[in-house]
């Protein structure tokens, strides 16, 4: 489903003058970028480390990401939709394995590093641990006592809830604590990553009725150097987990009542709480969830509204009896874990004092870079396009447009997730991606492909010039 003509005779600004500010953007940047360019890389108060890889990244990067790209919207356009969402998770996952292989050390030896490391991820490292701790104690004594843990344990498992630690226990039973299972536990992770971007189109098609609208937004997803550039990173694998939560909130609270709806808010309760189970940062879905709740009453009427109500209890109550069965099965506390996690880090980020309120507007500028920055100038263009009709329209895309504005907005004022947005915020993406696909489905394809373009060329550059994942002074250099 596309616009009709008449509105897209309407947009204020043409379409070639769009493409053109695209293009221009897109140089400009990747010059700065290239150039190292101060305050390119973040504010004083955090910066990303420039450093220059080889150019021979760009060919790599280049042929890994494009062939099977470019096959995902050949596979499109002629109604071939699964296997266009694959060929889009085979180029999120290949330019993630080749942006990793150009980074030293070269190959995968930075893929078992990064996993391994006890500052960058520390789960790992946690995990074999924990694991080795298991031969005497079982594994139900330590979620038992998992509160008081936490505080010992190192640097990012301390802030999370056991789930993300507990991935890789797996992992370390199967292929030992050394390179083998890191290595394997990290392929994962990068896998899951890739699935972000057909999760993706799941969500934006629910909720825009665009089925374009959807893939062109998830096709710039697979592309975006935030997804790809943080590897292996569990940042990367929440938005594929939050468009699933999402998309089942959508067919609980439209359904009819019956099983389609009970099992969906079902469905939508567990994945919510195997989110939690690895981070509190899902509860800042909250906010688009309630407000799509009260515009049902003014979209459908009270009883539809009370419906939805209905879906939204059962799956709270999912959540309530999944971590109950837990409780009882081996005593971890999920209340008593989130007060040891507020309490450490109340404790331990006082020293990363950021400068508010200024920090909200870097905030939104390091978002706008793992976007790669065009996705913003495409945010801007359809705002303009639609601004008469933005809140008195009830078209589902004017609603969605309206809903993840409201959400990415609410998220940077009450600067929940300040600093390293680009990774932070990756589960804000997803909501990005619907204003860019809605914009970018009104374009003619070839000018889409353009822009695809210009964000691996941007994305690219990032790879080449910005460390995402700094493994220390050896091998990335000094870190300021």
């Amino acid at each position: 489903m596309t616009d009709a003509p008449s509105q897209r005779r309407s947009m204020t600004i043409p379409p070639p003058a769009k493409l053109i500010c695209v293009i221009l953007l897109a140089l400009t940047m990747t010059v700065l970028v290239v150039c190292h360019v101060h305050g390119v890389n973040g504010p004083w108060y955090w910066i990303w480390s420039w450093r220059r890889l080889s150019w021979w990244i760009y060919p790599g990067m280049i042929a890994t990401g494009a062939v099977p790209f470019a096959a995902a919207q050949w596979a499109f356009l002629r109604n071939r939709l699964k296997l266009a969402l694959v060929l889009l998770a085979a180029t999120t996952f290949a330019l993630e394995l080749v942006a990793l292989a150009f980074q030293p050390p070269v190959g995968l030896h930075r893929l078992v590093a990064i996993v391994q490391s006890a500052t960058n991820t520390s789960y790992w490292i946690d995990a074999t641990i924990l694991n080795a701790q298991s031969q005497n104690i079982p594994f139900s004594q330590i979620l038992l006592q998992y509160p008081d843990i936490l505080p010992m344990m190192h640097l990012h498992a301390k802030y999370k809830p056991p789930g993300l630690m507990l991935y890789y226990v797996p992992f370390v039973k199967l292929l030992g604590h050394g390179q083998a299972g890191a290595l394997a536990g990290g392929i994962g992770v990068l896998l899951l990553a890739a699935g972000a971007a057909p999760a993706c189109f799941w969500f934006l098609r629910k909720y825009s009725d665009d089925r374009d609208a959807a893939f062109v937004g998830a096709s710039f997803f697979a592309l975006c150097p935030s997804l790809v550039l943080f590897a292996p990173q569990f940042d990367q694998v929440y938005p594929m987990l939050a468009c699933v939560i999402l998309a089942l909130w959508h067919i609980a609270s439209r359904s009819a009542a019956g099983w389609r709806s009970i099992a969906a808010a079902v469905a939508c309760g567990a994945v919510l709480a195997l989110g939690l189970f690895c981070s509190y940062i899902f509860l800042v879905l909250g906010c688009f969830i309630m407000i799509d709740w009260m515009l049902l009453l003014a979209d459908r009427g009270p009883a539809d509204f009370y419906r939805a109500a209905g879906a939204g209890l059962i799956a709270i109550i999912t959540i309530i009896v999944l971590y109950a069965a837990l409780f009882f099965a081996t005593g971890f506390d999920p209340i008593e874990t989130f007060q040891s996690i507020s309490r450490t880090q109340a404790r331990d980020l006082i020293p990363l004092v950021r400068p508010f309120p200024r920090h909200i507007l870097f905030d939104v500028l390091d978002f706008a870079l793992g976007g790669g920055w065009i996705s913003f100038l495409l945010l801007i263009f359809l705002l303009i396009s639609i601004r008469s009709r933005l809140f008195a329209g009830r078209s589902p895309r004017d609603r969605l447009v309206l809903l993840a504005m409201i959400q990415i907005i609410t998220v940077a004022l009450a600067a929940l997730l300040p600093g390293e947005t680009a990774r932070l915020w990756l589960i804000q993406f997803p909501f990005l991606m619907a204003i860019v696909g809605l914009e970018l489905a009104r374009w003619r394809p070839r000018d889409r492909y353009i822009v695809f373009g210009c964000l691996l060329l941007i994305m690219i550059a990032l790879a080449q010039n910005m460390t995402f994942i700094y493994m220390g002074p050896e091998l990335d250099g000094p870190r300021w």
